[in-house]
């Protein structure tokens, strides 16, 4: 929930920006058929046919090739995979090799799963040449390996095509360039590439860990504690990909051509007891928000429930010109009118991207960490490296906190049935996983990548408790699919979801959403996790995170 601080603060610059770096091209080829529909030419995959090792402008000898000579014909072939790695891809260009008969065409398609990226037609009576067809758009990890090109031939009469490829034009990933994957380049169907993070490199959050970063005097009670009575379910909460792009906190990055809204909240008379001594600190202030934007759950809050019966409906927004980063809560204006106008809220607040990841005026948390502070990036996951803390979510507290909170949660006291709060942590507690990279990297195969990259990131950043209210030993904060689906983009937690294999769920009683779970039950992956990592937790003094031991 958002919460008023009485502190304000001035526009934030946007960060700095450099010059390019150069940019390199790798080759994709064919790897497999989706479909083959051309039958003449060499015998086998389509695939194999035409993965020449070749580039353009070398003629292409007719030893290998498919033709069809019937119309509306489809061949599709699957482009290998590319590891990106910390490399920003600007754009793809396919190539291709072919002729057509007097009396047909060929028409070709980049593709993206079902979404095609390109699309060129050869014209009848085209000679053996190299042709090509690119794209810019919204290109990251996932897109880059999913990747197709398919063949059409449209029309009765020979078409020949004797080999394919493309190239990938990368460069290293710049945090401060909006060209790579940096501040200012976001909006539309363009997200952070992996590189990217919010705040300064004083902050909390971007902080890495020293090796032997003392411990809380009373860290392994406190571990105790999150471990076995507070829990409702022993494990760590499930990661989970809602087919309707619902789960997660939705993060839109305004452009100055996006509408301007007038913020209106509406805690202060829904519930005058809790907040009527707290001014919405962004009462009828304007921001521009892409008009397609919807809140977290994919739904607004419903206004005639009781404030605290309400679903949270977050959403955060970044408006690159002015560097504030505003977060809603509880926001009831679905969808936003599309020219503009008004959108009403329960509460609003407000950060600058490039400060320390604390808020100044509100906040999204209960710790009154700004709303991106630790929240995971479909793009980190597919990268497979994330450069920060993360934000957790915990049953209740202590009633105390540490910095970098300045509130506590729900206390132990007051959670259903209450608890005591002896040995229950403190909101903005510092938890760490206590394994190095090696011994993370040594856990059983069975393990996948993206769970190790999660482990890493808890291992040399550590975990944030900024929420109160799971039922898990902790939840992690994610990012969500429709802030992707709602500007008509690939829903990235999805594609990267079903990519690892996570399996799909269907809607039911406990769980009202069909989904893919990523498994963090105690035995996943043939494992004991508590003995095997969850045994390995320990809490951090706080003066790690002051800068004072």
């Amino acid at each position: 929930m958002l919460l008023a601080l009485s502190a304000t603060s001035a526009p934030a610059r946007p960060l700095p920006q450099k010059a390019a770096a150069t940019s390199t091209a790798s080759i994709i080829r064919p790897q497999a058929d989706i479909q083959r529909q051309w039958p003449g030419g060499t015998a086998g995959s389509a695939a194999a046919a035409i993965d020449d090792a070749v580039q353009q402008p070398t003629a292409v000898p007719g030893t290998d090739f498919i033709y069809a000579r019937n119309a509306n014909r489809i061949t599709e072939v699957s482009l290998a995979n590319l590891a990106l790695d910390d490399r920003v891809p600007g754009s793809v260009t396919a190539w291709f090799y072919a002729n057509t008969g007097a009396t047909t065409r060929l028409k070709v398609d980049l593709v993206r799963g079902e979404q095609v990226l390109n699309t060129t037609t050869l014209t009848g009576g085209s000679g053996f040449a190299w042709r090509s067809l690119s794209t810019t758009q919204g290109l990251d990890q996932a897109v880059i390996n999913a990747l197709s090109l398919r063949f059409t031939s449209l029309d009765g009469g020979d078409t020949n095509l004797r080999a394919a490829y493309a190239s990938v034009a990368s460069a290293p990933c710049d945090s401060t360039h909006p060209a790579l994957g940096g501040y200012g380049g976001f909006g539309g169907t363009r997200w952070p590439a992996a590189c990217w993070n919010p705040f300064t490199a004083q902050s909390p959050f971007n902080r890495a860990l020293p090796a032997n970063a003392r411990l809380h005097p009373r860290s392994a009670q406190i571990v105790q504690r999150m471990r076995t009575d507070l829990p409702k379910n022993k494990q760590v909460a499930n990661f989970v990909a809602h087919n309707d792009g619902s789960s997660g906190e939705p993060t839109y990055y305004a452009r100055s051509s996006d509408p301007l809204y007038t913020i209106h909240c509406t805690a202060n008379t829904d519930d005058p007891n809790g907040f009527g001594s707290s001014p919405c600190p962004m009462e009828g202030e304007k921001i521009r928000i892409p008009a397609q934007a919807v809140p977290e759950g994919g739904r607004a809050a419903d206004s005639s429930k009781p404030l605290y019966e309400r679903a949270d409906a977050h959403i955060t927004v970044v408006d690159q010109s002015t560097g504030k980063l505003t977060s809603f809560w509880q926001v009831q204006t679905v969808p936003l009118p599309a020219g503009g106008g008004r959108i009403n809220v329960a509460w609003a607040g407000d950060s600058p991207v490039d400060g320390t990841g604390l808020s100044t005026r509100g906040s999204a948390t209960a710790a009154n960490y700004s709303s991106l502070a630790g929240r995971i990036r479909a793009e980190e996951l597919q990268a497979g490296k994330i450069d920060h803390a993360l934000l957790i979510g915990v049953r209740c507290d202590s009633g105390q906190y540490v910095f970098p909170a300045n509130h506590s949660g729900l206390p132990c006291t007051k959670s259903k049935p209450a608890l005591a709060t002896a040995d229950a942590p403190a909101m903005g507690s510092l938890l760490r996983l206590n394994m190095t990279t090696a011994q993370i990297d040594a856990l059983p195969a069975a393990v996948p990548t993206w769970k190790r990259t999660i482990l890493k990131a808890m291992s040399q950043y550590g975990m944030y408790i900024g929420e109160t209210g799971s039922s898990f030993y902790f939840n992690v904060e994610t990012e969500s699919g429709n802030q992707y689906t709602s500007r008509g983009a690939p829903d990235a937690w999805l594609s990267f979801a079903a990519s690892n294999n996570w399996p799909q769920v269907a809607a039911n009683a406990d769980y009202p959403y069909a989904h893919r779970l990523g498994s963090m039950r105690a035995n996943a992956d043939g494992i004991d996790w508590d003995a095997m990592v969850w045994s390995k937790l320990v809490v951090l003094d706080p003066c790690v995170t002051q800068g004072n031991c």
